[in-house]
């Protein structure tokens, strides 16, 4: 029978990607918007930055979802949680900050 808490402890890794997955997904958007002409390369700043974050955290997710050992598993998920939620925390504030730049230019 498997652990509870070594599951719950894997699907932190599971969140993780799914937040790194998002952080793809909108810098391919930034990247076609920089291609068409139509992003500032200012905003560049919303991917680059939560991007220090999000490699490492998509790495040891990686890591924690095809460890099969316990003590593994313990000493990696609160690595990726913490680089994951840093990563989230620096992707939701760069937009925002970038959002209230536009709004007070515009």
């Amino acid at each position: 029978m498997e652990d509870p808490a070594l599951r719950l402890r894997q699907s932190v890794g599971g969140f993780v990607l799914i937040v790194v997955t998002c952080w793809v997904f909108a810098s391919i958007a930034f990247v076609i918007g920089l291609v068409s002409g139509g992003v500032p390369l200012i905003r560049w700043l919303s991917v680059v930055v939560p991007g220090f974050a999000l490699v490492p955290a998509a790495y040891l997710s990686v890591k924690l979802r095809l460890a099969k050992d316990a003590d593994e598993i313990k000493a990696l998920w609160p690595k990726s949680a913490l680089y994951g939620g840093i990563g989230l925390a620096l992707f939701i504030s760069t937009v925002v900050v970038l959002v209230q730049v536009q709004e007070g230019s515009g």
